[in-house]
């Protein structure tokens, strides 16, 4: 039998706060980030994820896809901030 899960705003709320706390930490314990160093994270995170079929992801599956979620935030703001100030990517370190 399945179940339908409802995504709430309450649920959503308080995801996004976790989310945005998680991101600070991130960000202040990372140092420099780079577009390329995120994608890494990315990329070696999903390596590790399995998922077969329907279902809820495992707690060790579901912490991974929270880390790719923030290493792909922060690599959309790294762009966002490029290109809100003009400059060119190639000066972006």
């Amino acid at each position: 039998m399945r179940a339908t899960v409802m995504l709430t705003p309450l649920l959503i709320d308080s995801t996004v706060r976790a989310f945005r706390a998680d991101l600070e930490t991130h960000l202040a314990k990372a140092g420099p980030v780079s577009i390329s160093g995120e994608v890494q994270l990315c990329r070696e995170m999903l390596k590790r994820v399995s998922h077969q079929g329907d279902g809820v992801l495992s707690p060790e599956n579901e912490t991974r896809m929270w880390g790719v979620a923030l290493s792909a935030v922060v690599a959309v703001m790294i762009g966002q901030a490029v290109h809100g100030i003009g400059i060119p990517e190639s000066d972006v370190n």
